[in-house]
């Protein structure tokens, strides 16, 4: 079943990724489906394990952004703290007049 691989793989990529720091949950209930899934497979149970399999990937890409969007927002404070002593440095004010 290439739908099993194909969900494997994306829980192998939001792994990655860092989702086990910024989406754990979702990194979880990925695995855990997945292993359903297999289990279902193993019963022969392929509704149930489509289902499941469908589940752990969106479960996999959803943890993919969630570290996507954390390492952003890290390396966004990262450029603001670097902005602020830049801005120091030349005496101006920490924040910009608007």
């Amino acid at each position: 079943m290439t739908e099993i691989t194909l969900a494997a793989q994306a829980l192998e990529i939001a792994t990655e990724a860092g989702a086990a720091t910024y989406a754990p949950l979702e990194l979880r209930y990925a695995a855990e489906q997945l292993e359903q899934a297999r289990q279902a497979l193993g019963r022969d149970d392929e509704k149930q394990a489509r289902q499941l399999l469908e589940e752990s990937a969106v479960n996999s890409d959803l943890a993919l952004a969630k570290s996507r969007l954390g390492r952003t927002r890290e390396a966004v404070q990262a450029k603001l703290v670097e902005v602020t002593r830049l801005r120091s440095e030349l005496g101006l004010p920490a924040e910009p007049a608007q």
